[in-house]
């Protein structure tokens, strides 16, 4: 009795430690709404009339959350140029949301904007509308990419600043 209770004890442990917690969101409608968040653009920036989701195959939405160092992040938006480069401008609306529930005063953005050349809008979200819609986004580490397709459901997500691999698996996705 006191084996089975052991090898059964061991089979519990080993599967609830195998997997890495995070539920796949892959299928999952998202809920974008940047109308409920503060816009801001790159007063140099070209506006894009074309990035309107309604307008395109796919959107990549990435995501800042709350721990994530606002000024470090806006910093690093001159690779998204590239980013969007490679991933195409055509077929992909992009949209940058920042979770501000920290209150990183606006001026910071701003600032930042208007150093570094970044061509894309940013949504600022003060309350956190975006994690309260979008509950199951909450469990990763940010900044998170979520490819969605016209329908807003999630195809693939990833870190693409950080990961080689997964901006690779975007480009498949969109077909490039």
């Amino acid at each position: 009795m006191c084996r089975i209770l052991t090898i059964f004890l061991s089979v519990v442990i080993i599967c609830s430690c195998s997997g890495s917690g995070k539920r796949d969101i892959v299928g999952k409608k998202l809920t974008v709404g940047t109308e409920k968040f503060a816009a801001m653009q790159n007063p140099r920036a070209i506006v894009n009339d074309h990035n309107s989701p309604e307008s395109r195959k796919f959107t990549l939405v990435t995501y800042f959350g709350s721990g994530c160092c606002c000024a470090c992040a806006l910093k690093m938006m001159t690779v998204w140029d590239s980013i969007a480069d490679e991933l195409g401008r055509d077929d992909i609306s992009y949209r940058f949301i920042f979770s501000n529930s920290d209150g990183t005063p606006e001026y910071v953005f701003r600032n930042i904007l208007s150093q570094y050349y970044f061509s894309f809008p940013l949504y600022i979200d003060k309350y956190d509308v975006f994690i309260s819609d979008n509950p199951y986004v909450a469990q990763f580490e940010t900044p998170l990419c979520l490819l969605l397709d016209e329908n807003d459901v999630v195809l693939d997500y990833g870190r693409l600043d950080a990961e080689k691999k997964d901006l690779r698996r975007f480009c498949e996705r969109v077909g490039r």
